[in-house]
C-alpha cells in the first residue's frame, strides 16, 4: 500500500467537509413526503460535521500536547477544561441518534 501524499487532506477531513456543505438533491428522494425529512437529515449532517470539527481540534491539541516537551499539569488541565468540547460530544451523540432514526423513517417513506 502506497503512502498518501503529504498535500492530500486526510480522508476524515474530506468527509467532514462534505458533510458540512452537503445538500441532498437525489431525484429518487425528492418526493413530497420525504422533503421535510431530507431537510432535517441535512441539518443533522451539518451539525455532526461542526461537532466533529471541534472534537478533532481537541484531539489534535491533545496529541500535540502529549508529544511536547513542555507538557505540564496546567497545560493538561487547561486542555480538558473546555466546556465546548463536552457540549460538542453531547451534540454529536444526539445528532447521530437523530440521524439514525430519521434515516430509518426515510427508508420507510421511499419503499
Amino acid at each position: 500500500m502506497e503512502p498518501m501524499p503529504r498535500n492530500d487532506p486526510p480522508r476524515h477531513r474530506r468527509l467532514r467537509d462534505r458533510l458540512g456543505s452537503h445538500q441532498t438533491d437525489n431525484p429518487k428522494l425528492a418526493r413530497g413526503d420525504a422533503a421535510n425529512l431530507l431537510l432535517l437529515i441535512d441539518d443533522d449532517l451539518h451539525e455532526t460535521a461542526e461537532a466533529m470539527s471541534v472534537i478533532d481540534g481537541f484531539l489534535t491539541s491533545a496529541l500535540r500536547l502529549l508529544s511536547s516537551t513542555d507538557v505540564s499539569p496546567q497545560a493538561l488541565l487547561a486542555l480538558c477544561s473546555s466546556d465546548d468540547v463536552m457540549e460538542r460530544m453531547d451534540t454529536l451523540s444526539e445528532t447521530l441518534g437523530l440521524l439514525r432514526r430519521r434515516m430509518g423513517a426515510l427508508a420507510a417513506t421511499i419503499r
